[in-house]
């Protein structure tokens, strides 16, 4: 998986629940931390909303092109090479 910007992992969404519920109870970053496996400062960064999910640094998902068969991240760049742009940049359902 990428790292987020400065190198960070992206923390997944089930310990920022943790987190958020967490904080909600009042308990001290440092103990949250500890608890759910992170640093201090993702404790931080989550508190303030700056946090990078999991989903938002995923990488785009491949399907299958519609018009070569190819499992691709659209659009198909054999396709637009083959057909001209823009003319098979739909996935096979």
């Amino acid at each position: 998986m990428e790292r987020a910007s400065g190198g960070r992992r992206p923390v997944d969404d089930a310990r920022v629940a943790a987190v958020l519920r967490l904080l909600g109870e009042g308990r001290p970053k440092t103990r949250i931390a500890e608890h759910v496996g992170i640093s201090v400062g993702s404790v931080k960064r989550i508190a303030k909303g700056q946090h990078v999910s999991q989903a938002e640094d995923a990488e785009p998902r491949l399907v299958r092109c519609g018009g070569c068969g190819g499992m691709v991240k659209l659009p198909c760049i054999a396709c637009e090479l083959r057909d001209g742009p823009g003319v098979t940049d739909q996935a096979e359902t």
